[in-house]
C-alpha cells in the first residue's frame, strides 16, 4: 500500500512538473509495481525509455551522461523526436544498497525519475522485460503502449511495442534505439 502511494506520488509530481533534478533519493519499486505498472504504460503517444544501471557497473556509468543528454533534449516541447519520451532509470543495486544509489544520485544528477528495483533474484523477471537478455547490464528498454493497436505488431504484451539493448550504448546508438529511421542504412 506504501508502495503504491509513493507511484502514485511520483506520477502526480510528475504530472505538476516535478523535475527529476529535484528527486534526491531513488524511488522503491517492488517487483510486482515494477512488472504491473513500468513495464505496461497507460495508453498514449509517449515513449518510456528505461535504462536498467547499477552503481557498480563501470558500463552503467560510463553510459549515463548520454542518457541524460537525450533525457534533457526530450523534456523540450516540441522535441528532435517528435513525440513525447519519457526516461526511467532503473537501479539494480538491491534495497540494501539504497544509500549508495542516493549518493550516486547527488553526484550524478538524473534527468527522469531513479528507482530501486527490489525484486529477489533476476533470473526470475528478466523474461518479463525481455526474452532476449541475458541478464548484464547496462541494458536498455523502450516500450510505448500506442492508443491504436492496429500501428504495428506487438510483442510481448497486446498493444505494447518494444526495442531492447543489452550493453553499453552511446548517445547515437541510443537516438537510434528511440527512433529507428534516424539509423543510417548499412
Amino acid at each position: 500500500m506504501i508502495l503504491r502511494a509513493v507511484l502514485v506520488l511520483a506520477v502526480v509530481l510528475g504530472a505538476l512538473g516535478v523535475s527529476s533534478a529535484q528527486q534526491n533519493e531513488p524511488i522503491p519499486l517492488s517487483r510486482r509495481a515494477f512488472l504491473d505498472h513500468l513495464l505496461k504504460p497507460a495508453p498514449s503517444d509517449t515513449l518510456h525509455v528505461i535504462n536498467f544501471w547499477a552503481t557498480w557497473c563501470a558500463p552503467c556509468v560510463a553510459e549515463l551522461p548520454a542518457f541524460n543528454a537525450l533525457a534533457a533534449k526530450s523534456l523540450t516541447k516540441p522535441n528532435e523526436f517528435g513525440r513525447p519520451v519519457k526516461f526511467h532509470f532503473v537501479s539494480l543495486d538491491g534495497a540494501k544498497r539504497t544509500a549508495a544509489v542516493t549518493a550516486f544520485m547527488k553526484k550524478n544528477p538524473f534527468q527522469g525519475p531513479v528507482y530501486v528495483l527490489d525484486a529477489g533474484t533476476p533470473n526470475s523477471w528478466i523474461d518479463s522485460v525481455a526474452k532476449e537478455w541475458t541478464g548484464s547490464i547496462p541494458a536498455t528498454l523502450t516500450i510505448e503502449r500506442r492508443v491504436n493497436p492496429d500501428d504495428e505488431p506487438a510483442i510481448p504484451y497486446p498493444h505494447h511495442f518494444y526495442r531492447f539493448h543489452e550493453g553499453e550504448m552511446t548517445e547515437m546508438e541510443l537516438r537510434w534505439l528511440i527512433d529507428p529511421r534516424l539509423k543510417p542504412r548499412e
